[in-house]
């Protein structure tokens, strides 16, 4: 007992503690009604991180709101170790893994499934933890990483009854979700350009009909799906530019009584450039899309019961959400700050290449003391205006909103 209360001192004397988190209220309204929507947000975030000697434990959690109910839902998003020998690093535990060189879309990384309740925010924000075991090591200027997951977990949906709607908000039951999943990576310098290439191997995060088991008795399907990328970035005076570049290759996974069978291959792909402008002014675009190279066999409906698979009837369950809205999308930003950083200004927009399609928007964030901020914002989407159209830009019209927030960060 003695040596145990040592032990605990000694760790706690030798020890590094950190937290960080926010408190954060978050208004949107319908810019057509002018009613106020019903979305989850997160209310509040807390980071906890424990360091001593060569371990690290950390966690982040935080809670999701909802304005119209009242309700808040805690969630431990993750809770992991990290060990670091001399070889590298090892992570296990719930963790959010990152691949990718591209700003916020990457096709390459497909080790967690999104929260589509918050697609419209960047990188990890929108990403869902999952348990994972996490390997890197360093050769030189090389780094290889191997990614271990032990149970597929798909998409969480839009949560039910609120405004922010795409498709069908439930998730349909599966056969195949707790499947196993790897991934490997290799990330090294080549020249003056950063160069990334990864493999994964597992399954969709969003679910595809499969047939019907028995009569009657429909079943749904996450399919086995391996993703094949490359990530780089360059510079060349003051211009960065970035690339990805996933191949999927994807199959069904089940073989039930009336079954589908069928495999297909696509593309999905970002271009990004940079520019910091004069004044201080930061100028990003991105061009991203799809392209399906082939689809091959039987999908299943409802009826007629089979019909041939095209890429009509394909919808890629893989990748980032952004690559599916179009064929080829053209995203521009520009961000500005002024006074010593207390006021941030962002304009950004989406405009559909292949179908009428835009997403115009702003961002307001004035920090009027410190550890304050007051942020404002507006999203307006346009589609084409027809009826019965598949154009997403339709579906996200009556979702257009503005928003106003106030945040304090610890």
């Amino acid at each position: 007992m003695q040596k145990f209360l040592l032990l605990s001192i000694f760790s706690c004397v030798f020890c590094q503690i950190q937290y960080s988190g926010y408190i954060n209220t978050e208004t949107k309204i319908r810019n057509l009604t002018g009613e106020v929507l019903d979305l989850p947000y997160r209310l509040s975030q807390f980071n906890f991180s424990y360091t001593f000697a060569m371990i690290d434990i950390i966690s982040k959690g935080d809670v999701e709101f909802r304005n119209e109910t009242m309700e808040g839902l805690f969630s431990l998003r993750e809770f992991y170790i990290g060990f670091y020998p001399s070889f590298g690093e090892i992570r296990l535990g719930k963790q959010i893994n990152s691949w990718g060189l591209a700003d916020g879309n990457n096709p390459t990384d497909n080790l967690n499934p999104y929260d589509l309740n918050y697609m419209f925010l960047t990188g990890t924000d929108r990403k869902v933890g999952s348990l994972s075991v996490t390997f890197d090591t360093y050769v030189n200027n090389h780094k290889l990483g191997v990614v271990l997951i032990p149970n597929h977990e798909p998409n969480r949906f839009p949560i039910e009854d609120t405004d922010f709607k795409i498709d069908d908000n439930e998730i349909p039951p599966s056969n195949n979700e707790d499947e196993s999943q790897w991934g490997l990576s290799l990330q090294s310098m080549l020249g003056e350009s950063d160069i990334m290439l990864t493999y994964f191997n597992g399954y969709d995060f969003a679910p595809s009909y499969a047939g019907e088991d028995l009569p009657n008795q429909y079943e749904f399907e996450y399919r086995k799906t391996q993703v094949f990328g490359v990530s780089t970035v360059s510079f060349w005076n003051n211009l960065t530019f970035r690339t990805e570049l996933a191949y999927f290759d994807t199959k069904t996974a089940l073989d039930l009584d009336t079954s589908a069978n069928y495999k297909a291959e696509y593309l999905q792909y970002v271009f990004q450039l940079e520019y910091p402008a004069p004044s201080d002014i930061t100028f990003t675009s991105q061009l991203i899309g799809n392209k399906m190279l082939s689809v091959k066999g039987e999908v299943m409906i409802e009826d007629p019961p089979s019909i041939e698979a095209t890429s009509d009837n394909f919808k890629m369950g893989l990748g980032t959400p952004f690559a599916a809205f179009s064929e080829n999308a053209l995203l521009l930003s520009s961000q500005k700050k002024y006074f010593d950083s207390q006021l941030d200004i962002s304009v950004f927009g989406m405009i559909d290449l292949t179908q009428t399609g835009y997403m115009l928007g702003t961002n307001l964030e004035y920090s009027p003391i410190e550890n304050w901020e007051i942020i404002l914002g507006s999203s307006k989407f346009i589609g084409d205006g027809k009826e019965n159209s598949q154009n997403i830009f339709n579906k996200l019209e009556y979702f257009s909103n503005t928003s106003i927030g106030v945040k304090y960060s610890f």
